[in-house]
């Protein structure tokens, strides 16, 4: 009896202990989230966008647009956003940031209109708490973070998902070249660790966001995709 009152009050303890460690671990990292498996008629909505997406197909394309969708906070309409995104256009920048945001998962929000789910997860679920202009996400596993904005420098360590407060969103060059990396500095909320990561590794919650509306009319359209600044 005596054996298993001490065993409670260990992992009575234990809690006490570590809780304060796992809740700071909690506010200081935010894991991918995908909500979209939760609808399948999303979930095929999404598949064909990206598809159209991949192959570049204006034509498909086009007709998954709200008719009023946003192009940005004071853009809207089917014509402004071919005006601003031309997805006419084999270059269209469209292609290419549309296609990483959908990629990145997302969650259902609130909307008067009906149901909408927004992505990327980094948009729906940043902390509330956290200046956005001033703090991004670390978007991958094992995101090397270096001593100065060189690729050729010590590495200090290596973040997962860490959210991070970023002193700098310009960013420099690596000495070797581009494709060694474009290096901002930031400091993980969670470890205190202050270096330079690679930009393509960090993402800020005002970046480009897209969301989805549903109407039983319609079905799912692409409501808007513009940035939040």
């Amino acid at each position: 009896m005596i054996n298993l009152q001490l065993k409670k009050q260990l992992v009575y303890f234990l809690l006490i202990l570590f809780s304060p460690i796992l809740w700071a671990e909690d506010l200081a990292k935010l894991l991918p989230v995908d909500e979209a498996e939760r609808d399948l008629s999303l979930l095929e909505f999404r598949t064909k966008m990206l598809q159209a997406i991949e192959r570049k197909e204006p034509e498909v394309f086009v007709t998954m647009l709200d008719q009023k969708i946003w192009a940005s906070r004071k853009k809207r309409g089917m014509k402004n956003f071919i005006e601003m995104w031309q997805p006419d256009s084999i270059d269209s920048e469209l292609w290419s940031e549309l296609g990483t945001v959908l990629r990145m998962g997302g969650s259902f929000v609130r909307s008067e209109r009906g149901v909408r789910f927004c992505s990327p997860y980094v948009y729906t679920t940043f902390p509330d708490s956290l200046d956005p202009f001033g703090h991004g996400a670390i978007i991958k596993e094992r995101a090397v973070m270096k001593s100065d904005a060189s690729s050729s420098s010590r590495t200090i360590t290596s973040l997962s998902y860490d959210l991070v407060k970023v002193h700098d969103w310009r960013s420099k060059t690596d000495p070797m070249g581009e494709r060694f990396g474009n290096w901002i500095k930031v400091s993980s909320l969670l470890s205190g660790n202050e270096g330079y990561v690679d930009k393509a590794n960090v993402r800020s919650p005002t970046d480009y966001t897209a969301c989805f509306l549903f109407t039983t009319k319609r079905g799912w359209k692409l409501e808007s995709f513009m940035n939040n600044e």
